[in-house]
């Protein structure tokens, strides 16, 4: 039996955008960025009235951005499987891997930016943000975690 997949609860989060740290939802921070959608980086989040041609509130990029990252976000957990080794030797662990989507939605750029302590789950970690292409078009990098969790499986 191969590796199975995992369930999508909380398993793959987008940490960065342009290098950009992201704010979870569930922050206790009061830093102005923390208000907002947890996908929006602090530089798109608005204090106030900006320029541009929207047409009112919810236009823009910021609708389009949270629209791209979450389905970035949704590829990734889709693609993601926790290695039948590291199951049954209990290995657990959060990687992050950084990269970079081309225009045509493969990837530029996929590395590992933060090991979990197992080059097995750094391995996967990688391999699962290769497996989510094509990706929708996104210019600025990113960097997620990807956490394996025996108790995250599906079955």
């Amino acid at each position: 039996m191969g590796d199975r997949p995992m369930a999508g609860g909380g398993s793959v989060e987008i940490v960065s955008v342009g290098g950009i740290p992201l704010h979870s939802a569930t922050s206790n921070s009061s830093s102005p960025h923390s208000v907002g959608s947890p996908l929006t980086p602090p530089a798109l989040q608005s204090d106030g009235p900006g320029i541009g041609s929207g047409s009112g509130p919810g236009s823009g990029a910021e609708s389009g951005e949270n629209e791209g990252l979450t389905e970035i976000k949704k590829r990734i957990e889709r693609a993601k499987r926790y290695p039948q080794f590291a199951r049954s030797q209990g290995l657990e662990g959060t990687a992050e891997v950084s990269f970079q989507i081309r225009a045509d939605g493969s990837l530029a750029t996929c590395q590992l930016a933060q090991s979990s302590g197992s080059r097995l789950l750094d391995e996967e970690a990688v391999a699962t943000v290769q497996r989510g292409v094509p990706y929708p078009f996104y210019a600025a990098p990113l960097q997620v975690k990807v956490d394996f969790r025996a108790q995250a499986m599906s079955e």
